[in-house]
């Protein structure tokens, strides 16, 4: 996977030099410690296995040098051709570098940001995530940190629905199909260790008055002035939330295509509340000049042709609609049924995928 993961980020990355990898391994693990690639600018962050995942993200973060940083497992395929300079785009309409940036990971989309993109600046203000979460909860209280910041009055919530990170969960969950099934749209991730989701999901709640905490440094580093007139007006306003969900708006986030029309200028930097309306921002998604494997090259070559015939292309959009639908229908079946035939429709996922991405 981490392979995999590596060939993902150079078919795809626009400037690979500025881009840095840590990875977080068991102190057990000797052969992951071994691990090199002489394109990529790798660190190594060594620890006691069974270390929280917090743990590993804030040793992850200690160890990093860069403005932006990624929370991201190994399970992931990036498909988004300079995903890295859509990013950096989208940063440089924030003056003060504090924003969520929120991919789309095919599974959970647009309603939990499983893979943070933050900045160096926000994590040494209120730190990247608190290190009592052993698995589960990371993304969610961060994501809960910055509505809680647009509850103030902040959107700083970008989701890039055509920046894409590939979650396959399916490389973990293959080997043991057992257990809670937790459904997210027409998706299915397979969930075990009962114990420890329970235990992370107490910390999260118990934790609601400390995100609620973060989020007003947040807002003071974003205009400090106004943080002093208002500091008490937002102390009411905080005073509103009792859990984590009943105060989210959906006008929170502001969604980002790169097929709808528009400018990053749109993103503006607000300072009157950010009471600004974002109309999206176009842009092209470009090959990155980097060595292309034979039949991604083919792929992409096929679909330029058959985008330059308005006929083909239709019939071609309606085909993969049709094989999603199937696709689709097929992850509903019984974990029994299943069995048998996931390894070669997974196959046929990847490869709809990445004709579907390779295209853009």
């Amino acid at each position: 996977m981490v392979k995999r993961f590596f060939q993902s980020i150079l078919d795809t990355v626009s400037c690979i030099e500025t881009i840095e990898i840590v990875l977080c391994l068991d102190d057990d693990d000797i052969a992951s410690q071994g691990i090199t690639h002489d394109q990529l600018h790798i660190k190594k962050v060594v620890l006691p296995r069974g270390a929280t995942m917090g743990l590993l993200n804030r040793a992850c973060f200690d160890a990093s040098s860069g403005q932006y940083v990624i929370g991201i497992n190994d399970d992931v395929i990036i498909r988004t051709k300079g995903w890295d300079k859509i990013i950096s785009d989208v940063y440089s309409t924030y003056p003060d570098d504090i924003a969520l940036i929120h991919v789309n990971d095919l599974l959970f989309r647009d309603s939990l940001c499983t893979f943070p993109i933050l900045s160096r600046k926000a994590c040494l203000e209120i730190g990247i995530c608190p290190e009592e979460y052993r698995k589960y909860r990371i993304d969610d209280h961060i994501y809960d940190t910055y509505n809680i910041l647009a509850y103030l009055g902040y959107r700083r919530i970008v989701y890039l629905s055509d920046v894409i990170f590939e979650h396959d969960t399916d490389v973990r969950n293959r080997k043991d199909l057992s257990g809670k099934i937790f459904k997210s749209g027409q998706s299915e991730i397979h969930i075990r260790e009962k114990e420890i989701i329970t235990s992370d999901i107490s910390v999260f709640k118990g934790k609601l008055e400390e995100r609620k905490q973060d989020a007003l440094k947040l807002v003071s580093l974003i205009d400090k002035s106004r943080y002093e007139i208002f500091h008490s007006g937002y102390g009411k306003l905080l005073n509103n939330i009792k859990d984590p969900y009943s105060y989210r708006q959906k006008g929170f986030v502001k969604k980002i295509s790169s097929k709808q029309y528009g400018s990053l200028n749109n993103l503006k930097d607000d300072r009157n509340m950010e009471n600004d309306s974002m109309s999206g921002w176009a842009g092209d998604v470009t090959l990155s000049g980097l060595p292309c494997p034979t039949h991604k090259k083919l792929l992409i070559q096929l679909m330029a042709l058959i985008k330059s015939n308005r006929l083909t292309q239709r019939i071609a959009e309606t085909l993969l609609k049709i094989l999603e639908k199937a696709l689709n229908q097929y992850l509903k079946l019984p974990v029994c049924i299943r069995k048998v035939m996931d390894r070669p429709v997974f196959k046929l996922i990847r490869k709809y995928r990445e004709i579907k991405y390779s295209g853009e």
